[in-house]
């Protein structure tokens, strides 16, 4: 039988468009857990920016090479010992790393490089980049992330 080469990526295009829109509605539904009551909503009754703002990262001085740059969604997760990290998103993304959000340095090694592992992504072939976003993880150990892919001919 001959498979479409898209049809295993249907499945989860749709259960990532899915997922996410019944997590909003979960949430935004303010239901619980007993049949009986009534549906609540939940708003947010104040925000409010405080303090002076902070640069976490500088590409004059924190930059890796000339890639190195915040090109996509900026996105901090902790590892299974309470380390942050920070990903500077880009095709070739590195990650900050320290105690909290205040106290992060660059960490010189890249997370993934499209330039380099990328051949090894069979969409390469065709000369795709990627960059990686929303990086989560259910332990702190094994992390998982989407992966945004752009095409240049």
């Amino acid at each position: 039988m001959k498979r479409n080469r898209h049809s295993r990526i249907a499945p989860l295009v749709v259960s990532f468009i899915a997922g996410p829109v019944l997590l909003m509605q979960a949430c935004s539904s303010g239901t619980s857990n007993s049949p009986s009551s009534s549906p609540t909503t939940k708003t947010i009754a104040h925000i409010q920016v405080v303090g002076q703002p902070v640069i976490v990262f500088d590409h004059t001085t924190d930059q890796q090479q000339p890639y190195n740059i915040p090109d996509e969604q900026i996105t901090a997760w902790k590892e299974v010992n309470g380390t942050v990290n920070l990903m500077i998103p880009s095709f070739e993304p590195y990650r900050m790393r320290g105690p909290d959000l205040l106290h992060l340095t660059i960490d010189p090694n890249e997370i993934y490089s499209s330039t380099q592992s990328g051949s090894q992504v069979i969409e390469n072939l065709y000369n795709y980049h990627h960059w990686f976003a929303g990086p989560y993880s259910l332990d702190g150990q094994n992390f998982y992330s989407l992966a945004h892919s752009e095409w240049y001919c």
